[in-house]
């Protein structure tokens, strides 16, 4: 972390490391920073992994690595998340995406693949967490 950012906001700012693909790391480390910081504003996801390959040329594995980190890593940080933030009754998540969740390229159909999914997870879940009317 950069000393700079720490000189400048202090106690407000917290850091861990994290692998969005660990479930129970995931939770773990969402449950740790409300406990050290209470409320929590805003939580912002960026999750993201990349193959460059057609279809027919990715192996397994590098399939497996985009969905999870992408799709499943992100939706695991939002559902981590969001019991705290209905708890103490206010906060937004903030799932940063690309435009690879809205259009295609070619030899990028497994990125589009996990940025469509979670593009449509967060919409969702937008619809099932309304603003509250104190926010």
């Amino acid at each position: 972390m950069s000393s700079d950012l720490r000189a400048r906001y202090g106690k407000r700012l917290w850091s861990a490391r994290l692998d969005v693909t660990d479930t129970e790391q995931v939770h773990q480390v969402v449950g740790d920073a409300f406990k050290a910081l209470g409320a929590i504003d805003a939580v912002v996801d960026n999750a993201g992994y990349g193959v460059f390959a057609s279809v027919e040329e990715a192996t397994d594995d590098q399939i497996q690595r985009v969905i999870n980190t992408n799709l499943l890593g992100s939706i695991h940080v939002i559902r981590a998340a969001l019991p705290h933030l209905r708890a103490q009754g206010h906060g937004r998540i903030v799932q940063v995406s690309t435009a690879g969740g809205q259009t295609t390229y070619p030899n990028f159909s497994y990125y589009h693949a996990s940025k469509w999914g979670i593009e449509g997870f967060c919409e969702t879940v937008a619809r099932e967490s309304p603003p509250s009317a104190s926010a």
